[in-house]
């Protein structure tokens, strides 16, 4: 019996290592996700994995969003991107600073709240600087007044101890000295009175 000749199997090039659905594709003029066509950029060029947002498109999204009739949920939204370090501190005072420059009230006022959301030194000389100013309406002041006197609050004395002691700010120290003082006679005051209700009646 004769032999059949069995013809000799040649490697496949690596170029057309591809399957015969990968050819069909390719025979489109399209390429599979497999080998990384236009749409998708393959493992080498970060397939997967979120595109990080460049600082000056968060500025613009945040700008756009807070600047023109903003709504109390995304201003909520924003102290939390901050308060969980997904906006640095830059961004998101230099947020703030537009909002305060705002010619809309309520513009303003949200960017005052997000100032007493985030209690600091920064948050503090922000109120200080923007109390100084008297262009505004007597609202617009009242929560300026508002906010600032939140710091009086016992857990906020170390804050304005440390302004006192660390501030550059010569208006955020004065400021501080009197809100100490404040909140020094406000604890008295609750304290004697808390004292006068624990002494037993001498008219019994």
């Amino acid at each position: 019996k004769k032999k059949k000749k069995v013809a000799k199997k040649h490697p496949t090039p690596p170029d057309q290592f591809v399957s015969d659905d990968q050819s069909k594709n390719l025979k489109k003029g399209t390429q599979s996700n497999e080998l990384g066509g236009p749409a998708d950029p393959g493992p080498f060029l970060g397939r997967g994995q979120p595109i990080k947002e460049s600082d000056n498109a968060i500025l613009e999204r945040w700008t756009r969003q807070l600047l023109n009739n903003p709504r109390p949920e995304v201003v909520n939204t924003f102290i939390d991107e901050y308060l969980e370090k997904k906006l640095t501190e830059e961004l998101y005072y230099k947020i703030v600073g537009e909002m305060l420059d705002s010619r809309q009230n309520h513009v303003i006022v949200y960017g005052l709240l997000c100032l007493a959301a985030t209690p600091s030194e920064r948050s503090f000389t922000y109120l200080v600087s923007f109390q100084q100013e008297n262009s505004r309406t007597q609202w617009i002041n009242g929560e300026v007044d508002r906010h600032l006197e939140s710091y009086t609050q016992r857990y906020r004395v170390g804050l304005l101890n440390d302004i006192m002691r660390k501030s550059t700010n010569t208006d955020s120290i004065v400021k501080a000295t009197k809100l100490l003082i404040s909140s020094a006679q406000i604890n008295l005051a609750r304290q004697g009175h808390q004292t006068a209700q624990q002494l037993p009646d001498q008219n019994l």
